[in-house]
């Protein structure tokens, strides 16, 4: 019986956590625009945040791996990030909203990677599959926002933060439930990830997830407001409604994905999944560049959030196999700094420039331009890959 509820606990987790990560990056943007916020006004504030999180995550890797149990500190972030989040609609001056984004940031970027790195530690320790639990993630992610959406539209989107609070209190509930798992590092001891980098796998992974990251997150910034923009204005005029469809088609991808993670490894290998999605990624971005049907958006959408996931999680996985259990968190921090928050940050600023001067169309043959670099970077990738990746 206590199994069932630790795992009933580590699902809900996964799935309200990624749910809360969805109403930041979906719906913060059309909040700031409400505000009346223009896009590059967006991009810096964004951006900002973004900077912080890249701070955040190596002090929180190392509190995690020192921490009697990940959970508590899991659950620390979860409660702050929605205090602060709640705070944001207080205030509408850019100084304010500086100051509050940023703090939400310096929590809340901190959690996926967290989770991630708890739910396949006490996967491993309890016997059970780490993909139908990362899916619950994925559905979280597709499904809150779909659900919620509707609600939030327009002048209801001060309900974003009362249920941005709610999924924050239940998730921390669903936290405590799920099974505890130890900090391997001994509190006096030093830690250092540098010979991480010494990996030239490491290293070309981490810049592909980077690239990945950077272009989903102008992505999630930018082409949601483009989406429910009318025609008039230069949009494609699709509602708030169809919009968290096509959020909830984005992770769509990612289930198949996750449930199917052994077999498509074994078959393939990692290689070639980096390159077939890697070749992916440019079809799609250049594909939304010149698409204006709102069933053709739908399409692509979802393989829009199948690419970053698939690179984030073979790197995730990578780190696990070849790194030591008293760095494990750092390392994985220190890859979502590098790889996640750092590009987010780069995204956000870059990518709201260039809407500013360019539209939304010149952003996506921006997106469609760097993961064609990114696939030109596998090329110096070894003929093997010394870890199956096999869990």
């Amino acid at each position: 019986m206590k199994n069932k509820v630790s795992y009933l606990g580590l699902i809900g987790a996964n799935t309200l956590i990624y749910g809360l990560t969805a109403l930041y990056f979906g719906f913060l943007p059309i909040f700031l625009e409400y505000q009346g916020k223009t896009n590059d006004q967006i991009g810096y504030l964004l951006a900002a945040a973004q900077l912080v999180s890249v701070f955040a995550q190596s002090v929180w890797g190392k509190i995690t791996d020192k921490a009697k149990y990940k959970n508590n500190i899991l659950a620390i972030l979860v409660i702050f990030s929605s205090i602060f989040f709640v705070l944001v609609y207080f205030g509408s001056s850019m100084l304010y909203l500086f100051i509050m984004i940023s703090l939400v940031m310096f929590f809340l970027s901190n959690l996926c990677g967290l989770t991630d790195t708890i739910t396949i530690e006490a996967s491993g320790v309890n016997q059970w599959k780490y993909g139908p639990l990362r899916v619950m993630g994925t559905l979280g992610f597709g499904l809150v926002s779909m659900g919620l959406a509707p609600f939030i539209g327009g002048e209801n989107i001060s309900l974003l933060f009362v249920f941005f609070a709610a999924v924050g209190l239940l998730s921390v509930v669903f936290l405590y439930m799920a099974p505890k798992v130890k900090g391997h590092a001994e509190k006096r001891e030093k830690i250092s990830i540098k010979p991480i980098f010494r990996d030239r796998v490491t290293v070309i992974m981490f810049f592909v997830m980077a690239v990945s990251i950077l272009t989903f997150n102008y992505y999630q910034n930018f082409y949601p407001k483009y989406m429910i923009a009318s025609v008039e204005n230069g949009g494609l005029g699709i509602s708030e409604w169809l919009m968290g469809v096509n959020t909830l088609i984005t992770v769509t991808g990612e289930i198949l994905f996750f449930l199917f993670y052994n077999k498509i490894m074994e078959k393939i290998g990692i290689k070639k999944v980096l390159w077939i999605f890697g070749v992916l990624s440019v079809v799609r971005y250049l594909s939304l560049a010149y698409t204006k049907n709102a069933v053709l958006v739908l399409t692509i959408g979802f393989f829009t959030g199948l690419c970053p996931t698939v690179f984030t999680y073979c790197c995730t996985f990578y780190l696990m196999k070849t790194v030591s259990p008293s760095v494990r968190a750092s390392a994985q921090m220190a890859m979502y700094a590098l790889c996640n928050s750092l590009p987010r940050m780069m995204g956000s600023g870059i990518g709201g420039v260039i809407t500013e001067s360019f539209g939304t169309k010149g952003g996506l043959i921006f997106c469609t331009l760097l993961s064609a670099l990114s696939l030109i970077s596998l090329l110096a990738l070894p003929k093997k890959i010394k870890t199956d990746m096999r869990t």
